[in-house]
């Protein structure tokens, strides 16, 4: 590559500007926690030395999507749905995948290599260090269904709090006293909010404290095994799991573990609304997903993104509903708010 041909980079930038690198990053993101004479100052002197960011670099549009795993049948739906919306708008999605011990840096730092103009994370265990690390990448950060306070990225999700609680309500209306949550992954943004709308409503109504059970993981083992491991006198009124996955495993542990029919012995619902919830062998009572609004909202955001190069925090929180079906009964001492 000739010296004519060479690409201006973002430390020359610096030195030429007499500001940090990370300056540079924020001055042509137009973030305000600089002054506006620093911004214009580093725009001026980036735009007379010719330089670009990857993401102006980028010769097809692109975005990453970091996932960790595909246990939950939700999110292959959600990212074929995705892929099939970004598809119609011209952009290449690259999937890749960020363990369970937290690759989020070493991944973002592959998919940068690869001139993606936005991450799109869907992995429970985000942190505000990936977040920084899309930063100084210069890339804009997506979040959907998870959320880390005060990050500057676009979160796209479900008002999980808000269909914890309603599912809870929705129950106990339906004469539920003692319930039972089987947590997810415990520090997730999901797990965490569920939980808490589940036992805001029990509050609401007097009840006793919600029963907290699981292993940390959204499986159907986690599942299983927490009902199967209860004893007899803790069996609940109703169990709600953090999401479908686990309450289909609760139900698996109440008919082979413990010979006992759904609905008539123990109420059971979840949180999703995947395929499986509605085979017959379980007929799930669920808080639905708004999964297309959350795809119109990431390709959104992945447009505002490619189009604009600038990225203004965001969050878009969507309201789930109640799919009911054959998994709640209707106990003798119904409640009326």
């Amino acid at each position: 590559m000739t010296a004519r041909q060479r690409r201006v980079t973002a430390s020359e930038v610096a030195r030429a500007a007499r500001v940090a690198v990370s300056t540079v990053s924020r001055a042509l993101r137009d973030d305000h926690r600089i002054s506006a004479a620093t911004r214009h100052h580093v725009q001026e002197v980036a735009q007379r030395l010719g330089y670009e960011s990857a993401t102006r670099r980028s010769s097809a549009p692109r975005v990453g999507l970091v996932m960790e795993h595909l246990h939950n049948p939700f999110y292959p739906a959600l990212i074929e749905r995705l892929s099939h919306r970004l598809a119609e708008e011209g952009v290449e999605l690259l999937c890749m995948t960020a363990g369970a011990d937290g690759r989020h840096e070493t991944v973002i730092a592959s998919l940068a290599r690869l001139k993606v103009g936005a991450i799109i994370f869907t992995t429970a265990n985000i942190d505000s260090a990936a977040v920084s690390a899309c930063e100084q990448h210069e890339i804009p950060a997506i979040l959907v269904n998870r959320y880390i306070p005060g990050a500057r990225a676009l979160t796209v999700g479900c008002n999980n709090y808000a269909g914890g609680m309603l599912l809870a309500e929705w129950l106990i209306r339906r004469g539920h006293r003692r319930l039972l949550f089987i947590q997810g992954e415990r520090h997730a943004s999901t797990t965490i909010d569920r939980q808490k709308g589940v036992r805001d409503a029990a509050r609401r109504y007097r009840l006793p404290a919600v029963t907290l059970a699981g292993s940390n993981a959204y499986s159907h083992e986690a599942g299983y095994t927490a009902i199967g491991a209860l004893a007899r006198h803790e069996l609940p009124d109703a169990i709600i799991g953090a999401n479908d996955v686990l309450a289909l495993g609760a139900m698996d542990a109440l008919c082979h573990e413990w010979q006992l029919a759904v609905p008539e012995a123990v109420s059971v619902a979840g949180f999703d609304d995947i395929d499986m919830a509605a085979w017959r062998r379980y007929d799930l009572t669920t808080v639905r997903q708004p999964l297309a609004g959350m795809v119109e909202a990431v390709v959104e955001g992945v447009h505002r993104s490619l189009k604009y190069q600038v990225f203004t925090p965001r969050s878009y929180l969507l309201e789930g509903d109640i799919i009911e079906r054959g998994s709640v009964a209707t106990r003798p001492a119904t409640m009326a708010l």
